[in-house]
């Protein structure tokens, strides 16, 4: 046992010593405390598009030309590209910043922050409804997202899909020069101008783009809807508006075919000798009408597939330039020396030879019997939906959701289970 000066000599050598681990740990945390963005911590690492995680897919989209929402901006986070963000407002108060994001649809955890530099985005703007715009002025690029949201967590997954789903559709519509853009990514999907059952909408004459981006879906369907979006703006953009909606939806599908069969799903060709095989098949007339249904994928399957078919038909078969000449006045019979009706019946042929010997690989009429049930499934979640102010059913969105992919994955036993879900959910 030590005697009074040894203990003496003791608290005070643990004395200094805790002072002096005090400074080190204080030095410590002034080297790792992030920036500030009025009085907020404002993270400094960035989103992460190899930490997407896969959800039930959502595989549909529709094409519009007019919207009266465009957003007011007000530029108060202008980092520079160089530097992580950091930002100046004029009225503090007003900004509401989070160091983490949380979204959820079964359990999402993710861990980008909502507010910081995007890889290669050049300017981060809060716009007056507190949605974060990022701008890559070096792809031409513009993406509005919300601040604590999927799409905020996943904006660097959505910046890749974006960039391989332009060069895609680029070479495939044969485009030099697009042009810039803006993408909004919604979290919900039911206001103007998406609605239930659309999960994309074109704005074309501004060269805008609304994609709901919910966290449903995985990665490589995700990327689909946005090149089909994709096939609107770079389409208008080289030739003008198409005369009508099976044109305009049948070069969106065109342009984001690929990207279906790269996701595993039924390719729109299979899809139309399916149709013709359970004699699904209407006129190309008939889908071109300005009645025929093009509310979403979804619900609308046969129109938007078949239009892709035919339309892809067409390309392949005289060539894209007849093609453009023929699209803003369904000039076919000045582009091609052909009447529609003569041209369905080539495209239906082509059905038939491809039937014959190209066999398809499943069971057409059990594929469109899951293809029914889902799509009634979808009709029954939306209506349920539009009587509870427009708030989806979130087990059984899923359920319908996992039961779209399994189908068009031709994986019809897992369908079963969550058909089944989805009715226990939405009885």
């Amino acid at each position: 046992m030590a005697n009074k000066k040894n203990w003496k000599f003791l608290i005070s050598g643990l004395g200094g010593l805790v002072v002096l681990l005090g400074g080190v740990l204080i030095w410590l945390l002034g080297q790792s405390s992030p920036p500030l963005v009025a009085g907020v911590p404002v993270p400094t690492a960035v989103p992460n598009p190899t930490n997407a995680v896969p959800y039930p897919a959502i595989n549909t989209s529709q094409s519009g030309t007019t919207s009266n929402s465009p957003d007011v901006a007000t530029p108060v986070v202008t980092p520079s590209p160089a530097t992580t963000a950091r930002a100046s407002t004029t009225n503090p108060t007003e900004v509401s910043v989070s160091t983490s994001v949380t979204a959820t649809r079964t359990t999402i955890s993710a861990t980008a922050p909502a507010f910081a530099t995007p890889p290669g985005a050049t300017k981060i703007t809060i716009l007056a409804n507190k949605k974060i715009q990022a701008e890559f002025q070096n792809l031409g690029l513009t993406v509005i997202y919300e601040p604590d949201s999927f799409a905020a967590a996943q904006l660097g997954e959505f910046v890749n899909n974006w960039q391989q789903a332009l060069s895609y559709a680029r070479e495939r519509l044969k485009i030099k020069n697009p042009p810039a853009m803006t993408y909004e990514l919604r979290s919900d999907g039911a206001p103007d101008p998406l609605g239930l059952g659309v999960r994309g909408f074109s704005d074309t004459p501004k060269n805008r783009v609304y994609q709901l981006y919910d966290g449903s879906g995985d990665s490589p369907d995700r990327r689909y809807i946005t090149a089909h979006e994709l096939g609107h703006i770079l389409m208008n953009y080289k030739v003008g508006p198409g005369a009508n909606l099976m044109l305009i939806e049948g070069i969106a599908m065109y342009a984001s075919d690929e990207f279906l069969k790269r996701a595993g799903m039924i390719s729109i060709h299979d899809f139309a000798v399916a149709a013709y095989e359970q004699k699904r098949l209407p006129t190309i007339g008939s889908i071109s009408q300005p009645s025929a249904d093009y509310n979403g994928r979804l619900t609308a399957r046969l129109n938007y597939d078949l239009a892709g078919s035919f339309v892809s038909w067409l390309i392949e078969t005289y060539g894209q330039d007849k093609f453009d000449k023929a699209y803003p006045g369904a000039s076919y019979s000045v582009a091609y020396g052909k009447n529609l009706t003569e041209l369905n019946q080539e495209w239906v042929k082509f059905l038939a030879d491809r039937s014959k010997n190209q066999p398809l690989s499943f069971d057409s009429a059990k594929y469109f019997g899951y293809l029914d049930r889902v799509s009634a499934d979808y009709q029954r979640l939306y209506r349920q939906a539009a009587q509870n102010n427009n708030k989806l059913n979130p087990a059984a969105y899923e359920a319908v959701d996992l039961a779209r992919l399994a189908t068009d994955r031709l994986d019809f036993a897992a369908a079963d289970i969550q058909l089944q879900q989805f009715d226990k959910a939405l009885p």
